[in-house]
Formats: C-alpha cells, structure tokens, sequence
C-alpha cells in the first residue's frame, strides 16, 4: 500500500507538470479528484484489544458540479493500517489493506468574499459523506509465523473533510486539509468482527477539469 501512496504522488505532480500546458478559461462541470493521505487510526476487533496505528491510503474520484458551489463525488479508495500490538506476549504487526467506495458533497467558499477581485483563487472547502468498506486483506505477522485472511467482509462509515483550495489554472486546482472517518458499523465474518474508528489524516488533493 505504501507503494500505491507513492504512485499516487507521482500522477499528482505528473498531472501538475501537464496542466500548465492546458488551456485556460476552460469550462466543464466535471472534475477528476486524486488525493493522497497520511494519519493515524484505532482499529476495534474482538481478536485484541483496540490498536492505534498508522494509516495511508489514496482516493480517485469523478465530481460533478450540481450549483456554483456545491458539487457530488464518488468514485474508488486505497487505504492501508498497521500497528504493533503485542499478542499473547509476543510483538507482532498487523497490516490491513481497505478498498472504500464513497460519496461526497463538496463545498467550496471564496475566503476573500467582497474584498478580492472578482476571479478569488483561494477557497475554504468543506467535504461530508458516506462510505462503503471493504477489509481486502489482513496479515497478523510475529516472530515464529505470518497468518493472512481475506475478504473479511464489507461495513459503512462516515466522512468530514476541511481544508484550502488553490486555484492554478482554470482547469487545475491543488487542495490541502484534514479528513477524518468513523466507520459505523462493523464487519463480520467467521466471528471476527472489526471496524476502525477515530481515523484522522492530512491529505493533498489535485481536481483536474476536462
């Protein structure tokens, strides 16, 4: 996973590098979101007791802006938790591996309202939604053995996000905040049941127009 979160840094500068060459004045009512995120999360499981870990993952979206300043997105996320907990007294490390479906609604405010040039530039951007989740692949490693399970079944949860946007060009806007997520109901399968809860991260976002 720490790989994808590489790549997906690598098409955000790419995709910056292309955009200067892109026309301006450029009019569409549809956006291509990527971004990348970094933070920290507590995993619940009835197999030990609540973990907090590191999180990362990274979100490829398609937004479509519905009024001036409100637009509806959805589309595929990666995201990756480990932690180090200690079983039975023995050190271990468990990785979890996610793929999320969500659904946004997006807001963007002028911060200059009324004092800036007609064309603002920087924007406050709020971001609410919901999310389906689903546990791909967990590996619980220690000393002796490496245990893997898949497909660990599906959950929902709830998503908030608050940051900056800048305007680059008119068809390429860079982002930068905080996103926190709360799933709010847990999976289950083969009596093992789990959910994450108190995800907070930081992430930078890239909303190309075409």
């Amino acid at each position: 996973m720490k790989k994808q979160f590489l790549i997906a840094l690598a098409v955000l500068f790419t995709a910056v590098t292309l955009a200067q060459t892109t026309p301006e004045k450029k009019e569409s009512k549809f956006e291509f979101l990527i971004d990348a995120k970094l933070g920290f999360a507590r995993l619940r499981s009835n197999d030990f007791v609540p973990l907090n870990g590191n999180v990362n993952g990274s979100d490829l979206m398609l937004a479509y802006k519905f009024a001036p300043k409100w637009s509806i997105a959805t589309g595929v996320g990666f995201l990756q938790f480990s932690a180090n907990p200690t079983i039975a007294g023995t050190s271990a490390s468990v990785t979890n591996n996610y793929l999320q479906i969500p659904f946004r609604i997006n807001g963007d405010y002028n911060i200059f309202n009324g004092s800036e040039p007609k064309d603002p530039k920087i924007f406050f951007n709020l971001s609410a939604g919901l999310y389906a989740n689903t546990l791909l692949k967990q590996e619980v490693q220690t000393i002796t053995e490496v245990s893997t399970a898949k497909n660990l079944g599906w959950n929902f949860g709830l998503t908030t996000s608050v940051g900056i946007k800048f305007l680059i060009t008119d068809a390429l806007n860079l982002g930068l905040g905080v996103q926190s997520q709360n799933e709010i109901t847990k999976m289950k399968k083969d009596g093992a049941e789990q959910r994450i809860d108190q995800m907070n991260t930081m992430y930078f976002k890239i909303g190309l127009l075409f």
